[in-house]
């Protein structure tokens, strides 16, 4: 098994044959995409977030606003990495 990773998308993936780097891009490019993170977004990323972190109490409402101020921060920036609709990221 080799391990092939994309630099455009931080897409990983263990396969039994070594992909070049655009045959990556292009696999990573059809499985994943990395958009700007936008409020209506929170739901997927808590869910994430539970599952990541499941010995954390997470406080949901304070997590939502935490999130949505930082939304409109222009020091900060979330992006989702999401997978046929379903967040699977978060930078």
């Amino acid at each position: 098994m080799l391990i092939n990773y994309s630099r455009n998308s931080g897409f990983v993936v263990i396969t039994k044959e070594r992909y070049n780097f655009h045959q990556m891009n292009n696999l990573a490019s059809q499985y994943m995409k990395i958009t700007n993170a936008v409020s209506n977004d929170f739901e997927l990323i808590f869910t994430l977030l539970l599952e990541l972190w499941p010995d954390y109490v997470l406080d949901k409402e304070l997590d939502k606003r935490i999130f949505d101020n930082d939304l409109k921060s222009k020091q900060k920036t979330y992006l989702v990495a999401t997978e046929k609709d379903l967040i699977v990221g978060l930078i």
